[in-house]
């Protein structure tokens, strides 16, 4: 898990002033890939998709109310991507 338990409370209790500074596609650091995080109660499993390549990537479900993440190591740079649930 990257995200950690103060951030990861203030996106389950709605306590941000801006969701996509902790949610959606970000750089993890330098030269270390990216994470994608995805906050949807209803998914069993969340996937990141490459809207280019089609290319999936699956995101870990890290809470129960609904809370995906994943690492994309493959990846240095934001692309165009949607998420897919299951």
């Amino acid at each position: 898990m990257i995200i950690n338990q103060t951030e990861l409370e203030a996106c389950l209790t709605g306590k941000l002033g801006n969701p996509h500074s902790f949610l959606g596609l970000h750089v993890v650091g330098s030269q270390k890939g990216l994470v994608a995080r995805a906050l949807d109660p209803d998914a069993e499993k969340v996937f990141l998709v490459h809207q280019e390549s089609g290319k999936e990537y699956p995101l870990m479900k890290i809470h129960p109310d609904g809370f995906f993440e994943g690492e994309i190591k493959d990846e240095q740079i934001h692309f165009p991507y949607f998420f897919r649930s299951v």
